[in-house]
């Protein structure tokens, strides 16, 4: 699981630098056309499985609790997640989409231990 923390974190930098690049002249930052701050997000959701992996083996159907729980907290965005979707900067577009994974991984987490 060490080279998949590092690839999304390599990806954070690059989209980082897309994301500031592809919206320079725009007043708007987080366009629809932008998918890669809702790649990372869930990459980071579903990180638990990899490290709950020696233990259970990660199905298909905890796959798609992270996607829900992923797509719950990007829609819904609590507190601090709607502070930083609101931001219209670069780091707001990616970082909303970071807690709304991290937020994921928790409750995912607490899943696979109980």
């Amino acid at each position: 699981y060490h080279i998949f923390i590092i690839v999304i974190l390599i990806t954070i930098i690059i989209a980082f630098f897309s994301i500031s690049i592809y919206t320079y002249s725009s007043p708007e930052k987080d366009r629809s056309e932008i998918v890669i701050d809702e790649v990372i997000g869930q990459s980071i959701a579903l990180l638990p499985l990899l490290f709950f992996s020696e233990t259970t083996s990660p199905d298909f159907f905890m796959c798609i609790i992270s996607l829900l729980f992923f797509r719950f907290f990007d829609i819904v965005k609590p507190y601090p997640i709607n502070k930083f979707d609101k931001m219209n900067n670069t780091f707001g577009v990616i970082f909303d989409d970071i807690l709304a994974g991290v937020f994921s991984a928790l409750i995912l987490t607490l899943a696979l231990i109980f």
